[in-house]
């Protein structure tokens, strides 16, 4: 194999672990959707100095597909906008902050995009909602 660089040299690499994360139960909404509230929660702790996080949620759940339940999932974007009269997902940059909030007007849409043009809604079982927090490390804070 040819080095990427005519020199033969490579790029340095730098990289630490971030520190954990510790999700805040008190912040942090276990059901959806929470009562009487228009959007849903989460919050974490970490120990690291100048933290970027990665959030999603993911709606995971099966499908019947020629009499089989095959898993999916379905990202949760931020938000929803048209473009050339489509729907189009808006998903979350890198953030700096401890937490994250998903409005249910946005949940909502995403229940009824994953089964979009299908007939057959009864072909689902949704199975649950996950919530991820991706922890870079300290040379990410360029991202933000």
């Amino acid at each position: 194999m040819k080095p990427f660089f005519p020199t033969g040299n490579g790029l340095p690499l730098l990289s630490t672990v971030p520190s954990s994360i510790r999700f805040d139960a008190a912040n942090t909404d276990t059901l959806v959707p929470p009562a009487n509230k228009s959007y849903f929660k989460y919050a974490w702790n970490t120990y690291q100095k100048n933290p970027v996080f990665i959030t999603r949620v993911g709606i995971y759940y099966l499908k019947d597909e020629n009499n089989q339940k095959v898993r999916h999932d379905y990202i949760v974007p931020l938000s929803y906008t048209d473009f050339n009269g489509t729907r189009q997902p808006v998903y979350p940059s890198p953030i700096s902050t401890t937490g994250y909030s998903v409005d249910m007007g946005v949940m909502n849409t995403a229940m009824k995009m994953l089964s979009d043009g299908d007939s057959n809604k009864s072909g689902y079982q949704i199975l649950a909602c996950i919530i991820e927090v991706l922890s870079l490390d300290v040379e990410s804070e360029r991202l933000l």
